[in-house]
């Protein structure tokens, strides 16, 4: 162990109850705080530590925002004076500016709690493990007090220029450019932190004594934390940076980051090529992703691509094949909603991507060659790798138009979840720690394109939980399939709920 950590490392004598307590409740509360060098808890240190720079901000409480809220800019008739647009959206970016740097504050306090954790827990003979956590633990804290520290000497220039109500002024272009450049670089500095976040976790859950689920429900509660964070620093830079383009706002499309009327089946198609690249990176073949209707969304909506090679089980007599047809050309009103869509897209390409792979690797075991590669160099199938010939069963997509959400169905054929003990949606399932020096790459560079570390169905769940949505995967048993004569083999419904109402405050506290 070096010399530097077992210094740095705190000598804390609470019960285990207790740093479980202040661990789980500071992430939004604040309530525990321990000095970075002394050898006994200090409360309330970081806290002073952090207020001298933003003293009107001090013991807040992060606002909880909704969809609407963020994009609560209303335009006044008349498209030459924007004077009023322009003051909302100078008054939304202060506020945002205020509300990340006391989210800065507190995650910086709950980092501090699980370091607390750590080393109450923790099996001492496992010295390189301790030390990796702790030094991965301490470079985020570091992160938090740099980025917390340019938004607090920002913010007084924001409230000088205009004032609390954000009534009567604009910001100047230098100081509006300066914002976006902070809020931007807040983003992409937390953004790049996810696989740091993974190995610690991996290393923690190696030197527990005791069962990791305290820690993981810790490590759970700070990254829906840190999901809001980065939420309102990229919502603030593209706010920030449409206000320097000086473009006429697109109040019907997108504001920030949230985008408004988002059609669902585009959405899906640009989400199924993504997947089908990925799973051609590795497999070097996918399979195909069919659109079926619904009672709430027909034929007629459903993208060429994902329509046009239908299996003729899907319309079982010619009455069907031509009410098929007729729907063709129909204006059907198409489902849309607000959403954050890189969230949504991110969701589905992971779900897609999990189906896609598991469907070509059971279909490889059952043809009992190793891999992909064995099969193409094979002499009988080297000049006929078409999607039948490979034997690979099709993924369906639904759409539901419900009176609350959009929901999104995803169904595959590839024989279901095999260990239905196993937490799915777990953060950081892989217990592989890949080290960095020895292969001097970025793990990005080495991984395969459908392998990571576990944390995509996390994330997912995560982001469509943030606003009121749900994501859940259910075991399916061979059914038939409603509207259309289509058997489904034994496989995973995959179900995506988006909510209507974007009045939904975050749920950071669930």
């Amino acid at each position: 162990m070096s010399p530097i950590i077992a210094r740095a490392r705190p000598r804390l004598l609470l019960p285990w109850n207790r740093v479980v307590t202040n661990s789980i409740s500071c992430f939004f509360h604040g309530d525990a705080h321990w000095s970075d060098n002394s050898s006994v808890p200090r409360f309330q240190q970081t806290s002073r530590e952090f207020s001298s720079s933003s003293s009107s901000l001090a013991k807040s409480s992060p606002t909880l925002w909704s969809l609407d809220r963020l994009i609560d800019i209303r335009q006044e008739e008349g498209s030459e004076n924007h004077h009023h647009d322009t003051t909302q959206y100078n008054a939304l970016l202060l506020e945002l500016v205020q509300d990340i740097t006391v989210r800065l504050e507190q995650q910086h306090d709950s980092l501090v709690a699980l370091e607390q954790m750590v080393f109450m827990s923790a099996k001492k003979d496992r010295d390189n493990h301790l030390d990796r956590a702790y030094k991965t633990i301490r470079d985020f804290q570091h992160l938090h007090k740099d980025t917390h520290r340019k938004c607090s000497m920002l913010l007084p220039a924001l409230e000088k220029q205009l004032g609390q109500s954000a009534s009567s002024s604009v910001i100047p272009s230098l100081l509006l450019k300066h914002t976006q450049q902070t809020l931007q670089e807040t983003y992409t500095r937390h953004s790049l932190t996810m696989e740091s976040l993974a190995e610690m976790v991996i290393h923690v859950r190696t030197i527990l004594l005791t069962d990791s689920s305290p820690w993981d429900e810790a490590v759970l509660a700070f990254l829906r934390a840190r999901v809001g964070l980065q939420l309102l620093a990229e919502h603030g830079s593209q706010l920030a940076k449409q206000q320097l383009d000086q473009k006429k706002q697109q109040q019907d499309q997108k504001m920030g980051v949230i985008s408004k009327e988002i059609l669902v089946w585009e959405l899906i198609e640009q989400s199924v090529t993504e997947a089908k690249h990925l799973c051609e990176a590795h497999y070097l073949h996918s399979p195909t992703v069919l659109g079926i209707p619904s009672d709430s969304s027909p034929a007629s909506l459903i993208p060429p691509s994902l329509l046009s090679s239908v299996p003729p089980t899907a319309a079982s007599t010619d009455d069907e094949a031509e009410d098929h047809e007729s729907h063709k050309g129909i204006d059907d009103d198409p489902p849309t909603f607000t959403f954050v869509r890189p969230w949504l897209q991110f969701a589905l390409v992971e779900l897609l991507k999990n189906s896609m792979a598991i469907t070509v690797h059971r279909q490889l075991m059952m043809i009992g060659v190793d891999g992909p590669q064995h099969y193409y160099e094979s002499s009988s199938t080297k000049d006929n790798n078409d999607d039948d010939s490979f034997g690979l069963n099709p993924i369906f997509v639904q759409v539901h138009d419900t009176h609350d959400f959009i929901e999104i169905e995803l169904l595959d054929q590839a024989g279901g979840i095999e260990d239905d003990s196993k937490d799915l949606f777990s953060f950081c399932q892989t217990q592989e720690i890949w080290d960095r020096m020895d292969d001097q790459q970025t793990y990005a560079m080495t991984r395969s394109p459908l392998q990571g570390l576990g944390v995509g169905l996390c994330m997912s769940r995560m982001y469509l939980q943030h606003f009121g949505g749900t994501l859940d995967l259910e075991d399916r048993q061979e059914e038939e399939l409603a509207l259309v004569s289509l058997l489904l083999k034994k496989g995973v419904n995959s179900r995506l709920r988006i909510p209507k109402n974007t009045s939904i405050l975050e749920q950071n506290r669930r």
